[in-house]
C-alpha cells in the first residue's frame, strides 16, 4: 500500500506544473530589506546616558553598584526558586509594558487635548465675562436715564397733594379714601 501511494505521488508531481527557480528573480533582489521606518530614533550615548541618569546615585561607582546587585539579587532568587517565573509575571510584565507605552505615548495626546478643553472653557468663561460686563454697563447706563423719576415723583405727589386740598378733600379725607379701596380689593 505505500509503494502504491509513493507511486501516484511521483505521478502526480509529473502532471503539476512547477516553476522553474531560474526563471522567477531571487526574492532578495525584489524585495529589498527596509531597515528604517521613518520614527526618529535617540543616539544610543544619550539613550545609555538617561539610563544611567535615572538611577538613584550621585556618581557612576554607586549607580553600578546599585545595578549589579539588583542583578545579583535577581539571579540569587531565580536560582534558588525564592521566585519562579511563571504566567502571572508575564502577565504583570505585559500590563506593566502597556501601560509604559500609553504613559509613553499617550500622555502627550492627553495632555494636548486636555490642553484644548481647558483653553476651549476658557473661552467660554471670558466671553460670558465680556458679555455680562456689557450688560451692566447697559444695564448703568439705561438707569441713568431714569435718575431724574425721583424728582418727577416728588413734584407730582406735590400736585396730587395740591388737587386733593382744592376739591375739597383733605388729609384725612385721602386716608378714608385710602382705606375703603384697600378694604373692597
Amino acid at each position: 500500500m505505500a509503494s502504491r501511494l509513493a507511486r501516484t505521488a511521483v505521478g502526480a508531481a509529473r502532471l503539476r506544473p512547477s516553476v522553474v527557480p531560474r526563471v522567477l528573480p531571487a526574492l532578495s533582489t525584489v524585495a529589498s530589506p527596509r531597515y528604517t521606518s521613518g520614527v526618529p530614533s535617540e543616539d544610543p550615548k544619550t539613550k545609555a546616558q538617561s539610563i544611567i541618569d535615572s538611577l538613584p546615585g550621585s556618581n557612576l561607582m554607586s549607580k553600578t553598584a546599585i545595578l549589579s546587585s539588583a542583578a545579583g539579587l535577581s539571579i540569587y532568587a531565580l536560582s534558588n526558586e525564592y521566585y519562579v517565573v511563571n504566567e502571572e509575571t508575564v502577565v504583570a510584565f505585559c500590563l506593566l509594558s502597556v501601560w509604559g507605552g500609553l504613559i509613553k505615548f499617550g500622555g502627550p495626546l492627553y495632555k494636548e487635548w486636555a490642553d484644548a478643553q481647558s483653553n476651549k472653557i476658557k473661552n467660554i468663561l471670558n466671553s460670558a465675562r465680556a458679555d455680562h460686563t456689557q450688560a451692566v454697563k447697559t444695564r448703568i447706563s439705561d438707569v441713568q436715564q431714569m435718575s431724574g423719576v425721583i424728582d418727577y415723583t416728588k413734584t407730582l405727589f406735590a400736585v396730587s397733594k395740591v388737587g386733593a386740598t382744592r376739591m375739597g378733600i383733605g388729609t384725612h379725607g385721602m386716608q378714608v379714601v385710602q382705606q375703603v379701596d384697600g378694604r373692597t380689593r
